[in-house]
């Protein structure tokens, strides 16, 4: 079954076509917000829009997660956002109970899991670039229920440049 039952149409819409042959993914009629794709000029920048997505996701209630590709960004991060007050959890093994709230997850770990909202930490040109790293892009973004927020420090990732720019709404930050 390919079926996807958990994202909503725009999620599954945008996730399938950073995949080669996504199309054999079919999406569940739920629908929602676009995909957002925020490419911001250093880490601090990044940062705040991360920071501006939160209060966003909690006045909805959402469980968030913020995906980074390795342990070492996620460390990065999760001080930069307790260093602005923000209440985050680590997680950094598989045996680590998920806590409430908002967490920060190395994309090796998120596989497997979904959350009401996900928050794509800096898939930039860095971390995604090689096409073996396609199908990780597409598991962490595939992870989100509800809402998707891609964060990118510097340039986006070319494993975005075929998705349709119909399917997602692109801002620039200062």
């Amino acid at each position: 079954s390919n079926a996807s039952y958990r994202s909503t149409q725009q999620i599954t819409d945008f996730t399938k076509e950073i995949l080669v042959n996504g199309e054999a993914v079919t999406a569940f009629d739920r629908q929602g917000d676009l995909p957002n794709v925020v490419v911001t000029p250093n880490f601090e920048a990044g940062v705040d829009q991360v920071v501006d997505q939160l209060a966003m996701n909690d006045s909805e209630r959402d469980t968030t997660a913020i995906i980074g590709k390795s342990l070492a960004e996620c460390e990065a991060l999760t001080k930069a956002l307790k260093a602005r007050g923000e209440q985050v959890t680590l997680i950094q093994t598989e045996n680590q109970r998920l806590a409430p709230g908002v967490i920060v997850v190395p994309s090796f770990l998120a596989k497997g899991l979904e959350f009401d909202a996900v928050i794509v930490w800096n898939a930039n040109q860095e971390n995604y670039q090689r096409e073996d790293e396609r199908q990780l892009l597409y598991t962490i973004c595939s992870r989100a229920m509800h809402e998707l927020t891609l964060v990118a420090v510097g340039s986006l990732s070319p494993l975005l440049a075929r998705v349709n720019h119909a399917l997602y709404t692109l801002n620039e930050a200062k």
